[in-house]
């Protein structure tokens, strides 16, 4: 293709339509939508390269370069926000808080005795014409004993344990600062802004020689 003065990116377009297939744009935005607001804004403006390679070359290194821009700026048209309020924080607080525990604790015991116990009898008598003692019968006898007995143990015990906790609090509204009215002429001018504008506008002070 043969360079000429006041070439148009309308005209190197019709040459090759794939002059904007590198131009790269943050996620969200329709890149039909930002190719065909270029062509119709820029439309009888001659362009600073004027050769389709040079100026594929340069709209996809100008993207590369303004896209984290542009992302940025996408992000706060679609951020959400009440419009009459001028503070918006959450205030987070730590602290140790000691705490202490206590308890009490009992044991019982219990205990059982059991014995037996065995003796002999001997049965003695005076012998006939005798004042001696005679054996006269032996037996056995036997006994038992049972015992039974019981305590019981108690007792308290304590810890301290420190936790440490986290407080968070939000704080909205207005502050009163900036009045309503104020706020409010502030949000139309939001309201109006366009990343797709900007981008258009961004190539058009780039790539066009801005000479009516």
């Amino acid at each position: 293709m043969a360079t000429g003065a006041k070439l148009s990116i309308m005209g190197l377009y019709k040459y090759d339509s794939g002059i904007f297939d590198d131009m790269e744009l943050p996620e969200g935005i329709d890149k039909d939508v930002v190719t065909n607001e270029i062509l119709l804004q820029c439309y009888d403006l001659e362009l600073v390269y004027p050769s389709f390679n040079l100026m594929k070359v340069a709209i996809r290194n100008w993207s590369k370069i303004e896209k984290p821009i542009w992302t940025k700026l996408l992000n706060t048209e679609n951020l959400d926000y009440n419009p009459l309020w001028n503070v918006d924080a959450t205030i987070e607080e730590s602290r140790d808080v000691n705490r202490e525990k206590t308890g009490s604790s009992s044991e019982t015991i219990s205990s059982t005795t059991d014995s037996t116990d065995q003796a002999e009898n001997t049965h003695s008598q005076a012998g006939y014409n005798s004042s001696a003692l005679v054996v006269t019968d032996k037996d056995n006898a036997a006994g038992s004993n049972h015992v039974t007995g019981s305590g019981s143990n108690t007792g308290s015990t304590s810890e301290n344990e420190e936790v440490g906790e986290t407080v968070s609090t939000r704080r909205t509204g207005n502050i009163g600062v900036t009045s309503s009215q104020q706020l409010l002429r502030e949000e139309r001018d939001v309201a109006v802004f366009s990343t797709i504008k900007y981008i258009v506008e961004s190539f058009k002070k780039r790539f066009c020689l801005l000479v009516y």
